[in-house]
């Protein structure tokens, strides 16, 4: 059970970096397309 709590943290880990990368581009494309 301790294993797959841990993998599970890695994940949450990776999913939060992506998100806020992906958030970074979302921002930076919003600043350049006109509304």
């Amino acid at each position: 059970m301790p294993e797959h709590r841990k993998a599970i943290d890695q994940l949450d880990a990776q999913i939060i970096k992506l998100l806020n990368e992906r958030t970074k581009h979302v921002l930076e494309i919003g600043a350049i397309k006109p509304l």
